[in-house]
Order: C-alpha cells, then structure tokens, then sequence
C-alpha cells in the first residue's frame, strides 16, 4: 500500500467536495459552457472526422492510401498504412491523429516505436479552427489563419522527419514492415457500424474531458480576479501574465481568446495553438491508453512543437504582415458580433423589426400625405 499517493488523492477528492459545495454557481456556469462549446463546435467538427478515421482503416482503405503517399511516410521512416493518420492529424483537428495512431497500434499495422514516435507530431489544430474561428471570426483575416495554419503544418512535419531521421540512425525503424498478426479488412456495413461506435466512443470521453476543464477554468478565472484586488502590484502581475499563461495552459481556444484580449503579435497565437492546452492534451491520452506513451516525453515536443511553429509564423510575418481588422484586436469585448453568433443574430433580428416597422411608418405617413 502506497500510503502517501492515496493521502495525496484523498485530499484531492476532499478539495473537491469542498469546492463543489462551497461554489456550486460557478462549477454549473462552467459547466454550462462547456457542454455549449461541445455541442456547438466539437460535436459537429470532430465526430465525422472520428468516423471517418476508423472507417478508413477498419474498411483498408489506408492502404490506398498510403501507396500514394509513400514518398511521405518513407521520409517520416513509417509503414505505408501511417499515412492516413499522418495525413488526417493534420486535416482532422488536434485529437484525430492520435485516435488514427491508437487504432493502427490496436489492430497491430504499427509497432510500439512507431506509435510513440506519431504521438509527437500527428496531432495539429486543423483548418476549420485555425482558418475559419481564429483567423476569419477572432481575427478578422483569413490570411492570419493560413498562416497559422502552415506554421503547424511545417513544424509538425520537421520534428516528423528528424525523428525518422533518429529512428534510421539508431536502427530501430522498421519503414518496410508492417508487424505481424496485422487485423484484416471488415465489410462495409460492419466497418461503418463500428466506425460510429468508436467516434461516438471518443467524442463522449473528450467532451467530459470539455467540461471539467471548463469548469476549472471559470474557478481559477475567479481566484485569480478575487487575488487581483488584494494587491496593486499583485494585481498588475496577474491581470498581465497570469490572464494570459493560464488559458493558454489550460484550454486552447480561452488561450487565444487571450492572447487576443493582450494585442499580442500573431506569432504568439501560433505558440498557443502549438501546445494545444492541457484540455487537449487531456483528450488525447483518453483515446490512446493503449500505447506506452511517456507523457513527459510527450509535453516535451508539444513545447518544442510550440516553440517552433512560433517561430515559423514570425519568419512568415517578415515577408507579409497580415493586416488584421480593427474590429476584432485588442483587449475589447469578447463577443463576436456576426450573423453565426448568437449576438450578432439577436443583433441582426433587432435590426430587422426595427426597419420594418419604420418602413410601415414611413408608408403610413405617405398615405396620409
């Protein structure tokens, strides 16, 4: 019996309790936007990509696939089959390469070594969040997203290659060779059956995962505001840093909420959407229990991923600065005020009634005239 490891957790569990019932408001708002943002973003943009992942590689449609994209897998030193994963982590959004590497290591096309080496660069923000909500909606500048979005791509694939590279030097690369006992092909309806079962497998734990995390982010968000007015100097420290350090760890899009909020230069989006949050990293380790996957190891690339793709984005900010729309920088309201948003639909109903009813009077006027 490891007595202080269960003393640790049970006084865990007691802060907890003693959270949940001291402040049960805040736990349930956080709670509540949590569940909105699943429901409205996660939901819709991940589950296809869940079934899609399993259905192409249940159905044996990654081998196609990696015959045409072998010149790719064979500088990132894998087997054909990886392609789809290597291809879909960098399409699908952040947790779809880790759920395509988790499933190629289940049905035993990848060995160990491979699947551990996938799980350092397979996973990047996908297009639809770094093009269509950072850049178009948060940023106001679609160009802002591509380049946020090329700075992933390169990164992810450079630390791909030198590990490739490493793997071959070290003669523990197996690129030819898929491991033996490899699973074989379902029939479609079965496939899809079982496609649909494991998407929806994976987007109840990640949207659990959504909602603690969302709810601890409301709590620390009121301690470091309670803690802010202690002080002056204290207070100055974290409305500055700390208003920004703890989303960008804990939750990637309230990070670039923040970093937005701070009129911070766009190589600092980069760096937040490169290390992805710990609501993310959360997610990921939920899909993929089955591969030994050292999380220190794992933190360390997501940081130097980060690292790197920071520095991308500023190389790309030297030969063309994206102007970025007025409306949408610096520390103002948080509100998006578009006809997609629940605001600027309210706003935009509003508008309505009142141009009608001053066209009906205007009318009424005329006639009486």
């Amino acid at each position: 019996m490891k007595l202080p490891h269960r003393t640790g957790v049970f006084a865990l569990v007691l802060i907890m309790l003693m959270v949940l019932l001291c402040f049960p408001v805040l736990c349930a708002d956080g709670i509540k936007k949590g569940m909105d943002y699943s429901v409205r973003i996660i939901v819709p943009s991940l589950f296809p990509y869940m079934v899609l992942s399993s259905f192409m590689i249940r159905s044996g449609a990654d081998e196609f696939i990696g015959f045409a994209a072998r010149p790719l897998t064979r500088l990132l030193g894998l087997p054909d089959c990886a392609a789809s994963a290597v291809i879909l982590g960098l399409v699908g959004g952040f947790p779809v390469g880790a759920k395509c590497t988790s499933i190629l290591y289940h049905r035993k096309k990848i060995n160990s070594e491979q699947a551990q080496r996938m799980m350092c660069f397979c996973i990047c923000p996908g297009p639809a969040f770094l093009i269509t909500a950072l850049g178009n909606i948060m940023l106001g500048n679609n160009m802002s997203g591509v380049i946020l979005y090329a700075s992933q791509i390169i990164s992810s694939l450079l630390i791909g290659i030198i590990l490739g590279l490493s793997a071959r030097i070290n003669k523990r690369c197996t690129v030819y060779h898929q491991t033996g006992n490899v699973k074989k092909a379902e029939p479609v309806i079965p496939c899809l059956i079982g496609s649909a079962s494991d998407g929806a497998e994976s987007i109840i734990g990640m949207t659990a995962l959504i909602l603690i995390f969302s709810m601890f982010s409301d709590l620390i968000s009121a301690a470091a505001g309670y803690l802010s007015g202690s002080s002056a100097q204290s207070g100055i420290f974290l409305r500055r840093e700390l208003s920004v350090i703890i989303p960008v760890i804990m939750e990637v899009t309230g990070g670039c909420q923040a970093v937005k909020d701070a009129s911070m230069p766009l190589w600092a989006f980069s760096l937040c959407v490169g290390f992805g949050g710990m609501c993310v990293h959360f997610q990921i380790f939920s899909l993929v229990r089955d591969i030994p996957v050292s999380i220190k190891k794992y933190l360390a690339f997501r940081i130097l991923n980060a690292v790197l793709s920071a520095a991308v984005t500023r190389a790309f900010c030297v030969f063309y600065a994206p102007a970025v729309s007025a409306m949408t920088v610096g520390g103002g309201d948080r509100a998006c005020f578009s006809a997609k948003t629940v605001t600027g639909s309210i706003a935009m109903l509003v508008m309505s009634v009142i141009f009608v009813v001053s066209m009906q009077r205007d009318r009424r006027l005329r006639l009486r005239g």
